[in-house]
């Protein structure tokens, strides 16, 4: 059996990665450097995060077809 990840494998875990080290590093690095965690920001980086997520979902759904 071949341990090789398929493309869209890939594609998935990569933007599920995304998803999480975007919601994770950036509001992180705004704390870190002073700079405010505003409401509008913060819905921006959930946004962000969430559409990541939700590709990386999709992608892992069309793999498993």
């Amino acid at each position: 059996m071949s341990d090789h990840k398929t493309i869209p494998e890939m594609f998935g875990e990569f933007f599920r990665e995304a998803a999480v080290l975007t919601a994770v590093f950036i509001p992180l690095d705004l704390v870190l450097t002073g700079r405010p965690l505003t409401l509008g920001l913060g819905v921006v980086i959930l946004a962000i995060s969430s559409s990541l997520l939700a590709a990386g979902m999709t992608f892992e759904q069309l793999r498993k077809k």
